[in-house]
């Protein structure tokens, strides 16, 4: 059973969903960001639960300290507003979880009660390709984004100005692809493009174009956690940044499955990873393996076992 403290229902659906998969005897409560929330009176009634908090703290967090209900909820007061977060505040602070899943979680943080949660991956599998079919692709890197995170735009800025170092091309419009595969020579050829949330496209034609580049980027939006790390990853070799999450299992190694960089450096890696085929062909075909683990019905075992054995 899977709860949600805002009277109201609003709450992640895509966690929710996943959630209502887990067969546990324990209830769930889920808890996202909901910034007038009212509290539902059930969960209060709660004794032993398990909570699921996959609360975005803001795409400014500065990662100096991690957010723990029952804790230093009143050190973001900006992500939770309402009186009624306070009452829940104080409701885990007097009957703590028996486990803890957390979205936004420091590797420091982490404990046998407190453990990290991501987003699945909802995507059908796609067929690895061989070395010679991946060294051909026609995009070395490919970028989509949506303005959840200032620091997305800042790098499509970036792409654009270090095309002139390095000398490669960039397509910033879906509609212009084709054109500029045919026509550009440009041996190096990028893929980055803003594609805000009233113009969204179809995910099956985004995993497409994500499947031509070598590399896919995918950087923090509103949370440090994204969808995008559930989807970059399918088809192609993620660049991610190299932050304090705790991320699940430490499943994502930089040279062995991803590329990690830090905040600003994104542009550098690339051209360095591009300089190493086979490590990134390497890299291209663990982070495909990597990502099966995240596919829904692995993922509800994870939670279902760690749950159970809590």
């Amino acid at each position: 059973m899977v709860l949600i403290p805002d009277l109201n229902g609003r709450s992640d659906g895509l966690a929710f969903n996943l959630l209502q998969k887990v067969n546990v005897d324990i209830p769930i409560v889920l808890v996202s960001r909901v910034e007038d929330m009212v509290l539902n009176e059930e969960i209060l009634k709660l004794k032993e639960w398990v909570l699921a908090d996959y609360t975005e703290l803001g795409w400014d967090w500065s990662m100096d300290y991690g957010h723990h209900f029952g804790q230093n909820t009143d050190k973001f007061p900006e992500v939770f507003r309402s009186e009624d977060w306070k009452r829940f505040d104080q409701f885990v602070k007097d009957n703590p979880p028996k486990l803890t899943f957390c979205r936004e979680l420091l590797e420091r943080d982490v404990t046998d009660k407190l453990v990290p949660i991501v987003y699945p991956c909802m995507l059908t599998a796609v067929p690895v390709q061989t070395r010679e079919e991946f060294n051909k692709r026609l995009l070395d890197v490919f970028y989509t984004w949506g303005l959840s995170n200032e620091a997305r735009k800042w790098l499509q800025a970036k792409i654009w100005k270090k095309s002139s170092s390095y000398g490669y091309a960039v397509c910033d419009n879906l509609y212009y692809l084709k054109a500029f595969l045919e026509l550009e020579r440009t041996p190096s050829k990028w893929f980055s493009a803003n594609i805000p949330h009233y113009a969204r496209l179809p995910m099956e034609e985004l995993i497409m174009v994500n499947g031509m580049a070598k590399i896919s980027i995918s950087i923090a939006g509103a949370g440090r956690n994204c969808f995008r790390h559930a989807e970059s990853p399918i088809n192609s070799v993620m660049l991610m940044w190299n932050d304090e999450l705790a991320w699940h299992q430490k499943d994502w190694f930089d040279g062995y499955n991803c590329i990690k960089c830090e905040e600003g450096e994104e542009i550098q890696a690339i051209v360095r990873a591009l300089h190493n085929p086979d490590e990134l062909y390497m890299m291209y075909r663990n982070g495909v393996a990597t990502i099966d683990k995240f596919r829904v019905d692995n993922y509800v075992k994870y939670l279902e076992n760690t749950i159970n054995n809590a």
